[in-house]
């Protein structure tokens, strides 16, 4: 068996961007542009994902404890939360907040008797609706308050 080919992502950037921005990457995971000279630390495990890019250097030790309160300045965070892992509550969190169609995951994930149907609250304001083949607008995810270790500003 032959091991799998890694193949080149093109950007269209132009040079003066391209020059202030690095591509931070898990190992085998999925990446993101972020200012050059930043660092960054990513987690994996069986709910998911998440990546993490800061200016200022990333103590994993105290940003992964229960009493962390995340990032204080500019920060990147890019998760991924696996629906049919332990990941699933955090997608059912994240259906009832933005995605009304998809409800039946959530009263699935209610049904298991796990956590309580109050921990899946609706938010009616930030609703969004798929399009043509699932796609979404990103944007509205990222500003639709799904918790995560950036403070909302």
């Amino acid at each position: 068996m032959d091991s799998p080919k890694r193949t080149a992502k093109e950007l269209d950037l132009s040079p003066e961007f391209a020059d202030q921005v690095a591509y931070y990457k898990a190992e085998n995971e999925f990446g993101v542009l972020a200012p050059r000279g930043w660092h960054c630390f990513s987690t994996y495990g069986s709910n998911g994902s998440g990546l993490f890019a800061s200016p200022e250097p990333i103590n994993e030790k105290q940003l992964l404890t229960s009493d962390s309160k995340g990032f204080s300045g500019p920060a990147i965070q890019v998760s991924v939360s696996a629906g049919d892992t332990s990941g699933r509550f955090t997608v059912a969190r994240t259906i009832a907040r933005v995605f009304p169609d998809r409800m039946e995951f959530v009263r699935d994930v209610i049904s298991e008797g796990i956590e309580p149907a109050s921990s899946f609250p609706l938010d009616r304001s930030r609703q969004i609706r798929f399009s043509v083949a699932g796609r979404m607008s990103w944007s509205l995810v990222a500003n639709s308050s799904i918790p995560g270790l950036l403070a909302a500003r």
